[in-house]
């Protein structure tokens, strides 16, 4: 197996933290994606995944679940080619097409929903709590019964029009109000895809689908699970060190002096580049100097072998015709000594050069 590509998510809890591979067989070209766990306490994340292909078969029927299997603890999905949701979003921006566009979110929510049976009122759990914390606002609304949080476009991939659930990680399998589950997909779309902003604002988005709760009810909820998911029980965060990190601060005159120095690399690179012109100019010249005299050589070479095979042909033309006069005064020779003439002059001859 040749491995095209390797992701770590290695920024998250230890529970959490996934390795994701994506494998191809160097014989049948045939590809897979492969999640493994980075340290031993996420192998019950990898049986959680595992668990979540059954539940979303049964809850969302119309929606293809990308087959999984485990194998020596990894999880082995198929390679799923096809359209994503998020392709289509992304051509409807580019044709200006907002009818379109307004079709593929109401797509989306049918997706997002799952048959009729998974639609409940939210009431808030202990298991929701640790996840998202307190919500009272979002007590008694809309709820889903199963709810996938990775049903985010570039997620859905259309197989022949068939939708199909490439990626599931994140599926709850307690009650979620419907609005967070709708706000926190959509929303992804308009981070990947930033000039969507100008074509279809957000807030248009969200008061297309009758999200009434307040923006900053829903995005402490979802800093609530980013933070789930990437603190550890004591809180320490591996996520939150690195961002911390690449946030150093710098005085102006470190911007200056960066600033310099990236304008003395370019002028160097501007050097190199006049002289590398130059030289590919000499080099091209050298070419079409080497290139005239092989043709010029390559000429004198078949007018050469012509002549060759010229002179091949006289001569076996020579020689056929001496063979061909050889034999003819051949049988001439032996006609003249075999006639009765001959071997009687032969006698003659003979008898008159006998001695006394």
């Amino acid at each position: 197996m040749r491995k095209d590509l390797i992701k770590f998510s290695d920024e998250r809890n230890r529970r959490n933290s996934i390795r994701t591979t994506i494998l191809r067989d160097e014989v049948s070209g045939e590809r897979y994606v492969v999640k493994e766990a980075v340290y031993p306490e996420g192998y019950g994340h990898l049986s959680d995944i595992l668990q979540y292909h059954t539940v979303l078969t049964s809850a969302f029927p119309k929606v293809r679940i990308c087959p999984v299997e485990e194998k020596e603890g990894a999880l082995w999905f198929e390679f799923v080619e096809g359209e994503s949701l998020e392709s289509r979003y992304r051509a409807c921006v580019k044709e200006q097409d907002k009818t379109g566009f307004l079709r593929l979110l109401d797509e989306q929510v049918s997706l997002i929903e799952g048959k009729e049976e998974n639609s409940c009122t939210f009431h808030s759990t202990p298991e929701f709590t640790e996840v998202f914390g307190e919500c009272p606002e979002l007590e008694g609304s809309e709820g889903l019964k199963i709810a996938n949080f990775d049903a985010i476009p570039g997620n859905i991939i259309f197989q022949q029009e068939t939708p199909c659930f490439i990626d599931y990680e994140w599926v709850f399998l307690f009650p979620m109000p419907k609005e967070l589950v709708l706000f926190h997909c959509v929303r992804d779309l308009y981070f990947h895809l930033p000039s969507l902003e100008s074509f279809y604002p957000l807030k248009d988005a969200v008061e297309y689908l009758h999200i009434q709760c307040a923006w900053e009810i829903l995005e402490q909820a979802y800093r609530n699970f980013h933070h789930y998911v990437i603190c550890e029980n004591d809180g320490a965060s591996f996520a939150g060190s690195k961002a911390a990190a690449l946030k150093e601060r710098r005085d102006v005159q470190y911007y200056i002096d960066d600033a310099a120095y990236a304008r003395r690399e370019w002028e160097q690179c501007a050097k190199n580049w006049q002289g590398a012109v130059q030289r590919n100019a000499e080099i091209e010249a050298y070419w079409q100097q080497a290139s005239q005299a092989n043709f010029q050589l390559n000429a004198r070479l078949l007018k050469t072998e012509e002549l060759l095979a010229q002179k091949e042909k006289e001569s076996a033309a020579e020689i056929q015709r001496l063979t061909e006069e050889r034999e003819i005064w051949r049988q001439a020779y032996e006609t003249v000594v075999n006639s009765r003439t001959w071997r009687t002059a032969q006698k003659l001859k003979k008898t008159l050069v006998k001695k006394p």
